[in-house]
This record gives structure tokens, sequence and C-alpha cells, in this order.
């Protein structure tokens, strides 16, 4: 009934969504998750949702009350004036409190102080007392005078609102279809077609906005494979947008490219300015393993690996920090155990999930085999990778692993 508290929603939006999604029905908050704009909440985009979280129902009632009777004020003095000039500007000024109102479905200018100061002086005038100090032979041309003042306020002011209230509605698109062209990037089975037209239909509605550009770099890069594309992209977003992923998109791209001097460069740019950022030490991993700097870029794996765990921000590159981090153990650097440690490590994060390619169901496979020699370990885990691979339609690799544990079993007999 009386809310979380004034400035309560931007300090527990995190927590509630970590419980939402480590909770036992966590799956399906994940997709609704991949949707938001932000994970760094500090408003709802709908003035009357975020005065009843923080407010409860009595809170939103009582403002709805006071809205309400102002209305009802400046409604009378509209119907009883009898001057009309006076009359047509209430009717101006009542445009843009309904603007404002309006608005506040998509936005939260209510928690702005240039708009709400603006909203406050219109509402002001509307519901102020007539002027009745006119009197006499001079009443009805200054009348007639304020009339004119008052059409030419009322319609400018009309046009304004229609004005805000399209670039409202234009900004409430351009969010809706950037979610939906972000989520289906991200999500495996999307349309990388259909979220492409939907980034850049929300760019030609909100230009300024470099969001959405910096999405559109995104789907060059992961959906088309061209990181040339995604640069420029990019290098567009610099003028609109402060995000600091911008960069870190960049010496992605810069990877793809094989442009290790600007991949580094921009790297060493994120360290100095945010050195915990979440994903900048998979990066670096990632470079240092194309430059065959095999132990730094274990040691950048494996710092990703702790940054994780130590500042409980899951790390969307944790599965595939693992999953590099083993590779190099096992055939760089010959540390078997350590290997195995951290393939199993990867099947922890999985969870109950599974992978469209058991890599390290066959590594582990393949390491209980032939270093470890517990026949009983590689059987488990071959057999666990064949199931996968023949969900996936996989065949020919599935026939790979058969032959595999038909070796195993041949082995099994033989020891008996």
């Amino acid at each position: 009934w009386v809310g979380l508290g004034a400035g309560e929603f931007k300090i527990q939006f995190l927590d509630t969504l970590r419980d939402l999604v480590e909770g036992p029905e966590g799956e399906k908050f994940k997709v609704r998750v991949a949707r938001l704009h932000s994970l760094r909440a500090t408003h709802l985009h709908n003035e009357y949702l975020q005065t009843l979280v923080e407010f409860g129902v009595l809170g939103l009632l009582i403002v709805e009350l006071f809205f309400v009777w102002c209305q009802c004020r400046a409604y009378r003095f509209i119907l009883g004036s009898e001057n009309s000039g006076d009359s047509i500007l209430r009717i101006g000024f009542l445009s843009g409190v309904w603007a404002g109102f309006g608005g506040s479905l998509f936005d939260y200018p209510f928690h702005r102080p240039a708009q709400v100061f603006l909203l406050a002086v219109l509402l002001g005038i509307a519901i102020a007392l007539p002027n009745r100090w006119e009197k006499g032979e001079t009443a009805r041309p200054r009348g007639l005078w304020l009339s004119g003042i008052g059409i030419l306020l009322g319609v400018a002011l009309a046009v304004v609102s229609v004005f805000l209230m399209w670039q409202a509605n234009a900004k409430y698109v351009a969010q809706r279809l950037g979610f939906w062209g972000k989520t289906s990037l991200e999500i495996a089975g999307g349309d990388p077609g259909r979220a492409y037209q939907a980034l850049a239909t929300a760019q030609d509605l909100v230009p300024g906005e470099g969001e959405y550009t910096l999405w559109l770099a995104y789907y060059y890069l992961a959906a088309k494979g061209d990181p040339n594309l995604a640069i420029r992209q990019i290098r567009r977003a610099r003028e609109t947008s402060d995000n600091p992923n911008r960069v870190m998109l960049e010496a992605t791209a810069q990877l793809q490219r094989n442009d290790y001097l600007t991949a580094g460069q921009l790297l060493q740019f994120v360290g100095i300015l945010e050195p915990n950022k979440v994903g900048l030490q998979f990066l670096k991993g990632r470079l240092f393993e194309k430059q065959q700097r095999w132990k730094e870029a274990a040691r950048a794996y494996l710092a990703e690996i702790q940054n994780s765990r130590r500042t409980g921000e899951r790390s969307p590159h944790l599965e595939e920090s693992y999953l590099h981090l083993a590779g190099i153990l096992e055939k760089q650097l010959g540390q078997y155990e350590e290997a195995a440690r951290y393939y199993k490590g990867f099947l922890e994060t999985l969870g109950d999930r599974k992978p469209t390619y058991p890599e390290a169901r066959l590594r582990l496979g393949d390491l209980s085999l032939n270093r470890f020699y517990d026949l009983e370990s590689a059987e488990r885990y071959y057999n666990e990778a064949l199931e996968i691979l023949k969900d996936q339609g996989a065949e020919q690799d599935a026939g790979e692993v058969e032959k595999i544990l038909e070796d195993i079993q041949n082995r099994k007999e033989r020891f008996r």
C-alpha cells in the first residue's frame, strides 16, 4: 500500500533481478532480462508505475486526486469565464500539461527538474483565479487583445504538445524495436535479418540515440561477420553514445580483422579507465591467444573467471573463458589435470543446460581415456557427448564417438 520508498527502485532493482534469474524459475526470466535496455536502471519509463512502486497505491491515489482536482478547477474557470481569450489561454496551458501527462506513460518527466518546473508553471497558470480587474470601456478592446494573444499561444502550445506526444511515441516505438532487435541477436534461434530491420528502423526514428547504432555494429560483427562495417558503425556512434561497451565492441571487431595492435591499444585504454570491467580479461585472452602468447592468455582467462566469482557479476564470456583456458592448459601447456578441472568447471556453469556442441565432454573423455586411463569416466563423458550430438543431428561426429565407445568396451573386456 505504501510502496518501497522514494529512490528505492534503483537500489533494489539489481537484487530483485538477480533473485529472479537465479531462482528456481530463472530460465523463464532470462529471455526477458535480455530485452532490458540496461541493467543499471534508475527509473521505470512510466511515471505512474514509478509512483506506484515507490509510494504504493496510496501515493498514486493522492497524486491522481490532486491532478483531478486541478483539472476540475481549470475546467470550472474555462467554462465560467466571460473572457474568451482567458478561456483559450487556459486551454493552451492545459494542453501542455496534458502532453506531460501523456508523455509520462513512456518517460519520467516528473523526475527531471527542468521538465517538472515547466509543467508546474503551466498547471499553476491554468488553475489560477480569473482576471477580474478589467472594467469600463477599456474592457472590450483589452479583452479582444488578450483573446488574440490567447489564441496564438493556445495554437502554439497545441502544436508543441502534439510534437512532444509524437516524439515520445517515436521514442517508445524505437525502444521496443531496439529491445526486440537486440534480443533476436543475443538468443539462440533469433532472426538476424528481422533484427537488422528493427534496429535500422529504431535508428531512423531516434537518430540521436547511439545505442541502436552500436547494436547495428553488433549485427554486422556477430551475424554478418563483417568487422569493417561494424567499425564504421561504432565510429559513427562515438558522436551520440557514451556507452563504455563501445570501446570493447571496437576491440572485438579489430580482433576479428587481425589488427592486434589497435585491439591491444583499445583494451589498454579500457583497462586504465575500468580495470575490473566485465569481459575485459576475456578479450585480452583472445588477443594473447591469437598472438600465441599462451601463458598470458591463460592468466587472462583465469582472471575473467576469478573476477566473476569475486564480484558476483556473471560475465557473458564465463563459459567461453573456461573452455579457452582448459584448451590452452591441455593442448599448449600440457597441464592435463588443471585442464580437466576447468572443463568440469565449464560443465558446472552450464548446469542443466546443454551446449550445442559437447566440446568439454569430448575433451574430458579423451583425457580420461588417454591421459588418466580411467575407462569408466571416459565412457560416461563420451556417452553424454553422444547424446548431445544425436540431439543436434551431427551424425558424422556421433559415428566417430560410437567407434571410440566400442574401443572402450573392447579394452574393458580385455581387462576382465
